[in-house]
């Protein structure tokens, strides 16, 4: 249990012989099976320069209460900083961010991820991401994989399904026409970057199962996913042709020496022999 905040990489000020930009970079932070409670964690934070490529993974059954920032910048640039929530975890008192600026917002973002793993659950916000990608997570008709209680600046985010395992069964089927909801926001998200027509997605659910489906924004308010079609996946078909194979080859071999044996007993010549 921690009662206080955690920072990955802190960079406070610019050396004096310095004038380039200083950068908090490649920090990683990873909360599994434990509780912060009332403060912050953060990737990397710079309170001059940029904050690049900071990584805080939450799992296993923790606990957070206060704000989680993947970069947290008083300079200009926030870049590829993520935060991944995998598991069973308790966040309805956390507020999510891709990037914060500590006394403006940086004037140059791009790349900054949640990424969501096998989690469904309550958010206090969620904040400033450029992606939002989902995986393994259980599919279940009409239910909801995040329900924040508010979200800001998502609008240019990159809704994404995992190509592969994007979604699992614990039981029951996958049908066409379910729709589950990947993201329910209190407050308007605003109208969501390709969404306005639709974005297909193509996953594998287990190993033999190929889903394709459309995510769609209905509303200001949710994100969600619809199953278009369910089919056997491709490499299923490489266990019946290679079986189709086999079986050939062991019949074509039978019948080449069969022949071969039937030639021989007919050679006056040579006689049956091998």
């Amino acid at each position: 249990v921690v009662a206080g905040g955690v920072t990955g990489g802190y960079v406070s000020e610019i050396r004096d012989n310095f004038t380039g930009f200083t950068s908090a970079d490649n920090n990683i932070v990873n909360i599994d099976n434990s509780s912060v409670f009332g403060h912050y964690i953060v990737g990397g934070r710079n309170d001059k320069g940029q904050v690049i490529d900071n990584h805080i993974i939450i799992n296993n059954k923790s606990v957070i209460e206060g704000d989680v920032i993947g970069g947290y910048t008083g300079g200009y640039a926030a870049v590829g900083n993520t935060i991944e929530i995998s598991g069973n975890n308790t966040l309805d008192k956390a507020n999510l961010y891709g990037y914060k600026g500590i006394n403006s917002t940086p004037t140059i973002t791009s790349d900054n991820s949640l990424k969501v793993e096998d989690f469904n659950g309550k958010i206090e916000s969620v904040n400033n991401f450029e992606k939002l990608e989902y995986s393994n997570i259980e599919w279940k008709n009409k239910g909801t994989v995040i329900e924040a209680e508010k979200t800001k600046n998502l609008m240019n985010a990159e809704v994404i399904v995992s190509d592969k395992n994007g979604f699992k069964l614990n039981s029951g089927n996958l049908n066409i026409g379910e729709t589950m909801t990947l993201l329910h926001s209190g407050n308007s998200l605003g109208k969501i970057k390709d969404l306005e027509n639709g974005k297909d997605f193509n996953t594998i659910v287990g190993v033999a199962t190929a889903v394709d489906g459309i995510i769609e924004q209905p509303d200001e308010k949710n994100i969600t996913a619809t199953i278009k079609d369910v089919k056997l996946a491709d490499q299923t078909n490489l266990v019946a042709s290679n079986r189709a194979v086999a079986a050939a080859f062991v019949n074509q071999g039978t019948d080449l020496i069969a022949d071969s044996l039937d030639t021989l007993s007919r050679d006056g010549k040579y006689g049956v022999k091998t």
